[in-house]
């Protein structure tokens, strides 16, 4: 007769902590992927060119991971601009809106791009998805939108991007630098720059979630000894 009630109090235990769990992961955050862009080309390196360029931030929506928020800010005093503003090769089939900026637009595909995987971003490789500031007095140290997933939604911020190893880069972006001395002289320096992804294995269950279960699973543990001692 103790063996049955203790099955019982487990199993309604266990029932609890698992109805626990998947209500908590449902609201629970993703985690962030980011990287920077820390490889320029040869007009923006060397002396007085710190790095990194910029940094790459990619935000899963916790309502609906089919859409991501891509964050790119400037760092070191360095702009963003011109054609190829931002350049990044997705994992699968996305569409890019809501940019922060009314000058950014997604350029389209080509009959080239197609036939040769992507279009080429100076010495850094093909890209799929391109950005393009259509006005090009325009420089920004920040610059947003949303991804949104062609069907399906992505396990995490990480599987947006192509991380496969035959790629060096995962994104590049068009970068503008002019320092007090340049500007005297209306000199404005620009380049590329380039950075990858690390991908760190993290679960596809988001942290908060598992800490919030170690609660309920400690509590539930305090009570099964206290009945099995009774």
């Amino acid at each position: 007769m103790k063996m049955a009630k203790r099955f019982v109090l487990f199993s309604l235990i266990a029932s609890v902590c698992f109805l626990l769990g998947a209500v908590v992961n449902a609201f629970a955050d993703y985690l962030p992927a980011s990287f920077n862009l820390v490889v320029g080309t040869s007009r923006i390196t060397g002396s007085g060119y710190a790095t990194p360029y910029a940094t790459v931030v990619i935000q899963l929506d916790d309502l609906d991971p089919g859409k991501a928020i891509v964050t790119v800010t400037t760092k070191n005093g360095y702009l963003l601009g011109g054609q190829k503003l931002l350049s990044l090769n997705l994992s699968e089939g996305a569409t890019a809106s809501g940019f922060s900026a009314p000058f950014i637009k997604a350029a389209k595909p080509t009959k080239k791009s197609i036939k040769e995987g992507g279009t080429t971003v100076d010495k850094f490789g093909k890209y799929d998805l391109i950005l393009n500031n259509t006005a090009w007095w325009k420089k920004y140290t920040t610059l947003q939108f949303t991804l949104t997933k062609q069907s399906g939604v992505w396990e995490s911020a990480e599987d947006v991007l192509d991380t496969s190893k035959e790629l060096t880069y995962n994104g590049a972006a068009h970068i503008y630098y002019t320092d007090a001395a340049s500007r005297r002289c209306h000199k404005v320096f620009d380049g590329y720059a380039a950075g990858k992804l690390n991908p760190s294995g993290n679960p596809d269950v988001p942290v908060p979630a598992a800490l919030l279960l170690m609660g309920p699973g400690i509590a539930a543990i305090f009570i099964l000894r206290k009945k099995i001692k009774k």
